[in-house]
């Protein structure tokens, strides 16, 4: 006889998937973050130009208006400080401490 135990839920490895942590500084992070929001911009006036005559006066129209009134340019135009060093907090610390809550026990079966 075997003195290995057979594989059951119970007695199978508790595996936990860790995300991967961003890397990017906070610098190209923010740089990123206003690229998405210039593009999303450009979407968002494309939609706006592209309504209907029936829905210019609409809420949605009145939305797509605000957001194309923006200047993100300034957003673009400002460079964040660099750190001290190694360019601080990845996402990594903060995924490590902040985001991940403990795993519930496993049920009894």
């Amino acid at each position: 006889m075997s003195s290995a135990k057979a594989f059951t839920p119970d007695t199978a490895a508790d595996l936990r998937y860790r995300r991967a942590a961003d890397h990017r500084s906070r610098v190209q992070r923010w740089r990123d973050a206003v690229a998405v929001l210039i593009a999303l911009q450009a979407e968002y006036r494309a939609w706006l130009q592209a309504l209907p005559d029936n829905l210019q006066e609409s809420a949605t129209a009145q939305a797509l208006q605000a957001i194309d009134e923006l200047d993100l340019a300034e957003l673009a135009a400002i460079e964040p400080p660099r750190d001290f060093g190694r360019d601080g907090c990845t996402g990594e610390l903060v995924d490590r401490w902040v985001l991940h809550e403990p795993s519930a026990p496993t049920p009894a079966r």
